[in-house]
């Protein structure tokens, strides 16, 4: 135990030594408990322990100065609950256990520092939304790699600030309790919320499944359309678009070096992303029968699929508009 640790324990148990013998006069209290802080330096560096394993509690040991000077007629005054829930306080702090946390916490508080600047602006990415936080772990990527590390230089030097400082002002103290509560919180909200999700490259938040997104999107889950005519023709080189005018792209990640799908080609060469049907292959290996080993592979056309048309007479005509007769030229009266 260190010597500032003694010094407020020595200190504590005192005052509460004095407080028990506060009904008596001032003269008589100084005269017992002048050379008292001394004595408690001693015994607490002879026994090498909590002064209370080896006077007894503050109270206790005054009830002992009294009866020593001849006071034990006055009846000792009952310290108020503030005092006695400060007393069982310190004596908890004072625990072998809790000093051993202390001590532990004391040489983890160095790296604790170090990490909770990175720790916040991570965790906020992750709790905010960001679907991909990292690019490269573990530098989180806000808009950009490099504004990332400026996040995290700027947080880890505000955590440095604020430790270094707690001892100096209130403010300080206050903003270095703040900081770790805040990522404290965070850190709760992201791993309690099961959003989070620890991959190689970083956290990804949790979105809908497979089934709910083709469930509520079922052109979610196409490759391809084919359209008919009324009569069931099948239409080649249907162009689609939705109702802002965006082509209907079913294959965004199109690879040209694969040999699944094809497009129609515009006069530049590049591919028609939204003429329909787009021409599908389906892979077939071909195994030799003897090895079991596959030798090579055939790539045959997908056909179109076989659906059900339904019985329409005739295509709807449009609504007929009502045009309103144009109103009259007021004419001018005079008077």
């Amino acid at each position: 135990m260190n010597a500032t640790m003694i010094d407020t324990e020595v200190r504590d148990y005192l005052a509460e030594v004095r407080e028990h013998l506060s009904d008596l006069p001032d003269d008589e209290l100084d005269d017992l408990t002048i050379d008292l802080e001394a004595h408690l330096v001693e015994v607490h560096a002879e026994a090498g322990a909590p002064l209370t394993a080896r006077l007894g509690s503050p109270s206790a040991y005054a009830a002992e100065l009294r009866a020593s000077a001849g006071f034990d007629r006055l009846r000792p005054s009952r310290p108020a609950l503030g005092a006695r829930m400060a007393a069982r306080s310190r004596e908890l702090f004072a625990h072998p256990a809790a000093v051993r946390a202390r001590d532990a916490w004391s040489s983890f508080r160095p790296v604790w520092v170090a990490i909770r600047g990175w720790l916040l602006v991570a965790t906020w990415l992750v709790v905010s939304g960001d679907a991909m936080p990292f690019q490269i772990f573990p530098i989180p990527h806000i808009g950009s790699t490099l504004i990332g590390i400026a996040a995290v230089a700027l947080a880890t030097a505000l955590s440095y600030a604020a430790a270094g400082r707690a001892g100096e002002h209130s403010r300080w103290r206050t903003a270095d309790v703040g900081f770790t509560a805040a990522v404290a919180f965070l850190l709760l909200v992201a791993l309690t919320s099961g959003a989070v999700l620890a991959r190689p490259n970083g956290f990804v938040v949790q979105g809908p499944s497979e089934d709910e997104i083709l469930a509520n999107y079922p052109l979610a889950g196409a490759s391809n359309i084919f359209a008919y005519d009324l009569e069931g023709n099948p239409l080649d080189a249907v162009l689609l678009y939705d109702q802002d005018g965006n082509p209907i792209d079913l294959h965004p990640w199109y690879d040209p070096a694969g040999e699944e799908v094809r497009f129609l080609e515009d006069r530049f060469g590049e591919p028609v992303k939204n003429a329909y049907p787009v021409q599908q292959f389906r892979f077939t290996p071909i195994v030799d029968e003897e090895t079991g080993a596959e030798i090579d592979a055939a790539y045959e056309p997908v056909p179109p699929p076989r659906v059900p048309l339904p019985d329409v007479a005739s295509r709807p005509d449009p609504a007929p508009r009502t045009e309103e007769p144009a109103a009259e030229p007021t004419r001018p009266t005079g008077r």
